[in-house]
C-alpha cells in the first residue's frame, strides 16, 4: 500500500485548528440535543441543555489538545514534511477514539449509566469500523485533487521562470556560517552552498566541494545560519527547516502538500511553506 506513504498536507495554521475544534463541539451539543442518544432521552430540557453543552465543551476542549498541544508535545510525529496520507487517517481516528472514550465516560459518571470494559470497547471499534471507509476515501480524494491542482500550478510557475543568478557577478564571494559557541566556524565559497536544514539542536549544511555534494554539521540554529546570510540576496528561508540558495534552482514540482524545490546536483527536492508560495514565485520570475 504504497499510497499511504504519499505526502500529505498537515493544517498549521492554529486559528483554523480552533475553528475545526469550536465548530465540531457545536455539531455535537446541537446532535446530542436534537437526537438525545445514550439515554438523553429520559432527561428534562434543563439537565438535557446541560448535558449536551457539557459534552460539547468537552469535545472542543479535547480537540484543541489534540490540534495545538500535542503536536507541540511530539514535534518529531507531527512533522509537515514528513506528513502522509497513513498519519492523517490515524490522526482522525485518534481524535474519534478521544471523543468518544471522553463522552463515554462523562455519560457514565453524569447519567450513572454503567459501561463494562468489553461494551466500551466493542462500541469503539464498531464506530472506527463504521467511520474508516468515508475517512479514508475523503482523505484520498482530497490528496488527489490538491496534488492534481498543486503540479499543473508548478508547471506553470517552472515555464515562467526568469530567475537571474545573483552569485554569478561575484563568484570568489565566500561566506562563513557561525556555530553556537562563536569558536567553531564553517566558510565556503557563497556559490557552493546548495541549502541547509534544521536537524535538532544542529543544522547541515548541503554544499558543493570539486562537484561533489558534501554535508557539514554545525552546533547552530536555522535562525543564525540566516543572518550569516544575510548580505546574499540569493539565499531564501523557503520553510521553517530550510534554506535553499535560489541560484542552484533549475524547476519547481508539486504534491499534495504545495509546492518542491529542484536544485542542481541533488535528488532532494526542498519543500515550500504555504504561506510563501506568492512570494517565492515572484522571486523565480525575476
Amino acid at each position: 500500500m504504497k499510497f499511504l506513504s504519499q505526502p500529505y498536507p498537515l493544517e498549521q495554521r492554529a486559528s483554523r485548528k480552533m475553528l475545526i475544534a469550536i465548530a465540531f463541539g457545536l455539531f455535537i451539543f446541537a446532535f446530542l440535543y436534537l437526537f438525545r442518544p445514550f439515554g438523553l432521552h429520559y432527561m428534562e430540557s434543563d439537565e438535557l441543555t446541560k448535558a449536551s453543552l457539557h459534552l460539547g465543551i468537552i469535545c472542543s476542549a479535547l480537540l484543541a489538545f489534540n490540534f495545538l498541544i500535542l503536536p507541540q508535545i511530539f514535534t518529531s510525529l507531527f512533522d509537515d514534511v514528513n506528513w502522509t496520507i497513513k498519519k492523517e487517517i490515524l490522526d482522525i481516528l485518534w481524535n474519534i477514539s478521544t471523543i468518544f472514550f471522553i463522552n463515554m465516560f462523562y455519560v457514565s459518571f453524569y447519567l450513572e449509566y454503567d459501561f463494562s470494559t468489553w461494551k466500551l470497547l466493542t462500541c469503539l471499534f464498531s464506530t472506527i469500523a463504521i467511520v474508516i471507509l468515508p475517512v479514508s476515501i475523503y482523505v484520498l480524494i482530497k490528496n488527489m485533487v490538491l496534488l492534481k491542482q498543486n503540479l499543473r500550478t508548478a508547471h506553470v510557475i517552472a515555464m515562467g521562470m526568469h530567475y537571474k543568478k545573483r552569485l554569478t557577478s561575484t563568484p570568489d564571494a565566500t561566506l562563513t556560517i557561525h556555530a553556537e559557541n562563536k569558536n567553531e566556524v564553517f566558510t565556503i565559497l557563497a556559490r557552493d552552498l546548495l541549502y541547509i536544514t534544521s536537524s535538532n539542536d544542529f543544522i547541515e549544511i548541503f554544499y558543493l566541494e570539486k562537484g561533489s555534494v558534501k554535508i557539514k554539521q554545525i552546533n547552530a540554529t536555522l535562525k543564525s545560519a540566516r543572518d550569516d546570510l544575510r548580505t546574499f540576496t540569493a539565499f531564501y528561508r523557503c520553510h521553517r527547516e530550510w534554506i535553499v540558495n535560489l541560484d542552484q534552482v533549475v524547476s519547481i514540482t508539486g504534491n499534495a502538500q504545495g509546492f518542491r524545490l529542484i536544485l542542481n546536483h541533488i535528488e532532494t527536492t526542498i519543500p515550500i511553506s504555504s504561506n510563501l508560495n506568492t512570494e517565492i514565485t515572484n522571486r523565480l520570475s525575476k
